[in-house]
C-alpha cells in the first residue's frame, strides 16, 4: 500500500497503522498529510478508528497544527 500511494495516499495510510495500534507510524504519515496541506485531513478526523489516537498527547498537538476552531470541540493543548 505504500509503495503504490505513499506519494499521496498520506492519510489512508495513518488509518491503516491507527487500526493496527501503530500510533507512531499513524503519527508520522499524519504529519506528512499536514506537511502537504491534504484536504482529506477534516475528513478523517471523524473516523472512529482514530479514537485510539485521542488520549495519546501528540493528538491535541496535531489537531492544534490544523487550526481547527475549539468552539467545535477540537483542543489545542
Amino acid at each position: 500500500f505504500i509503495k503504490k500511494f505513499g506519494d499521496e495516499g498520506w492519510p489512508n495510510i495513518a488509518h491503516v497503522y491507527a487500526v493496527r495500534g501503530e500510533k507512531d507510524q499513524a503519527f508520522k504519515w499524519l504529519e506528512l498529510s499536514v506537511k502537504n496541506e491534504d484536504a482529506s485531513l477534516f475528513e478523517i478526523l471523524n473516523y472512529p478508528e482514530f479514537k485510539v489516537l485521542h488520549k495519546d498527547p501528540r493528538w491535541n498537538k496535531f489537531i492544534g497544527s490544523l487550526g481547527l476552531p475549539s468552539k467545535e470541540g477540537f483542543s489545542k493543548q
